[in-house]
């Protein structure tokens, strides 16, 4: 009787779509989305069960829930910060993006503003890991310029390294796991694991192990840091190890030479099994999700109109806190990531969501971008409508072109007057209609009077054929919290009976021999001081009276 709810998350790189499998099930299925065209990296967000996918045909990343709903477009630049791969950092709403050059970005998914964190003239980042917990990145990159490997004696060979850093980028210091090329990188269980493409082979280190060093002369130093490694297994020549995460005691990877995802054991690796259907193709981004993992995410202690980024020992760091934030190699500069988007937004064609006011909005984030073909709905406040269609509601579609097919606003509906003003006055109303509590009023004092019964001439006997009482009086109301009934209508014998409400209750109408077809005032039942056949009590409805009767003044 337990539900397991756990599955994969990847794209096949070479269709550019976006697959999800069950752990426990062979099949794979296309993960609905709309206006991807070439999907080529994942990632997952356990605070907000979203899920994050980088397109590489618009240079876009895009963000949906996990069944699909409520998409929308994340970030979009231009060709020359060309995006490879993503990485989220969920608990503190940073994602990190990773371009062609082997710079590393942070963006805040808050603030909206993005900074380049890392860009070296020695390394170009390849994959990067973030480790929430002691507050630190660890990349994988390959070594920019040429290297005379030791074994060989031959030049340019391009071995690799592993970085590690605090989050902000600051920090940086390098460890060389041998003569290899560190690919994909990922965190498990307080182990580093890292799939290693020239040797063929996957590596896992224990975090505890980390021993941080000082090298170097009176000129120059760099900083490294030790991290004992262990080979996990070796796989064949023709591997080409790709991806990498951890579930449980084992660990997933992909291999571009493989059409399935693979499996092997966190300890004690000794072989190499299939998981899945055996019909992909170029497959990349893997990701987990476990329903049952739900994050929360972190609080910075001081506002921050930059960047927040955790560090070490629980202290915070907010970077961009101006409009353009120079660190001091005068290369990395802050950009407000929603001015980035506006640009964009015209010649990818998206859809800016803006809610109209007096309304709010339903299938989309407000201030956030959208692809053409996605529709969202206007919903009016209460006592507004559409413009021109009276109606609450307005669904909206994302032309091809950019912009909405419609763009009408949200206009008030009220057909009262306030008599005095929104702090203080009273309103009467004398029909049906619609109360909008002014804002900031906490309490209203509401008086509702039912509709008076309806009466005859007894002498003229101008009843219905067959009616043996005249109508009866509408209730008056004040949505579900007040209800006054109408009286009832009176008979040729007698007047009818008062209507009902919450604090008094109307009295039985009078005849009158007074005035023929007028019917005498209704009196409160429940008030010793209202005489019969008056309207000097409150709230007592005077008796009716024929418009040509000139014995009747009351009327």
């Amino acid at each position: 009787g337990v539900v397991i709810d756990e599955f994969l998350f990847f794209v096949d790189v070479k269709v550019g779509s976006l697959f999800r499998q069950f752990l426990l099930l062979p099949n794979y299925y296309a993960f609905p989305v709309r206006g991807s065209r070439r999907a080529i990296d994942v990632a997952l967000c356990t605070v907000e069960k979203r899920v994050y996918w980088l397109d590489a045909a618009s240079n876009t990343i895009h963000s949906a829930f996990i069944n699909g709903t409520i998409q929308n477009v994340v970030f979009s630049s231009t060709i020359d910060f060309n995006m490879t791969q993503i990485v989220l950092a969920p608990r503190s709403r940073l994602l990190y993006i990773l371009t062609s050059s082997g710079d590393v970005a942070l963006l805040s998914l808050v603030t909206k503003y993005l900074l380049t964190i890392v860009r070296n003239s020695r390394w170009a980042v390849l994959d990067a890991a973030v480790d929430e917990e002691r507050r630190e990145i660890f990349m994988t990159a390959s070594r920019k310029g040429g290297y005379r490997s030791p074994s060989t004696r031959q030049t340019n060979v391009n071995h690799g390294v592993i970085l590690r850093a605090e989050m902000d980028g600051s920090d940086l210091k390098e460890m060389y796991p041998g003569e290899g090329q560190p690919w994909a990188i990922t965190l498990h269980r307080s182990y580093l694991l890292w799939t290693d493409i020239e040797r063929r082979s996957i590596f896992k280190a224990h975090l505890d192990d980390v021993d941080d060093m000082v090298k170097g002369n009176n000129s120059s130093q760099s900083r490294f840091f030790n991290m004992p490694m262990v080979r996990l297994i070796r796989l064949s020549d023709q591997s080409s190890p790709n991806d990498i995460i951890g579930v449980g005691n084992d660990v997933l990877f992909t291999d571009r030479t493989k059409q399935a995802i693979q499996r092997t054991k966190l300890s004690q690796a000794t072989t190499v099994e299939t998981i899945g259907v055996t019909s992909l193709n170029d497959i990349a981004g893997l990701v987990y999700f476990n329903a049952s993992i739900q994050e929360e995410a972190l609080a910075p202690p001081a506002p921050c109109v930059g960047i927040p980024v955790p560090r070490p020992g629980g202290q915070w760091r907010c970077l961009c806190s101006f409009h353009v934030d120079r660190v001091p190699d005068q290369r990395h500069y802050c950009q407000n990531a929603d001015t980035l988007m506006h640009r964009m937004s015209i010649s990818h064609g998206l859809c800016l969501i803006r809610a109209p006011a007096h309304s709010s909005v339903r299938g989309g984030y407000p201030n956030s971008y959208v692809l053409p073909g996605q529709e969202i709905e206007v919903v009016c406040d209460p006592g507004y409508s559409i413009a021109l269609k009276r109606t609450r509601g307005e669904k909206r579609v994302c032309r091809p072109s950019g912009g909405w097919s419609s763009d009408r606003s949200c206009v008030s509906e009220i057909r009262y007057t306030v008599i005095g003003n929104n702090t203080r006055g009273y309103v009467i109303f004398t029909a049906s209609s619609q109360f909008v509590v002014p804002k900031d009023i906490h309490s209203l004092d509401v008086i509702a009077i039912g509709g008076g019964g309806g009466g005859f001439d007894a002498c003229n006997k101008t009843l219905h054929q067959g009616s043996l009482r005249a109508g009866m009086g509408g209730l008056s109301s004040f949505g579900q919290y007040l209800k006054a009934y109408g009286g009832q209508g009176g008979s040729r014998r007698e007047g009818g009976l008062g209507g009902e409400a919450r604090n008094l209750f109307g009295g039985k109408g009078q005849s009158s021999a007074d005035c023929l077809g007028g019917g005498a005032a209704g009196e409160t039942r429940s008030s010793k001081l209202c005489q019969h056949g008056s309207t000097s009590c409150p709230f007592c409805g005077a008796g009716g009276a024929l418009p040509t009767c000139s014995m009747c003044p009351l009327r």
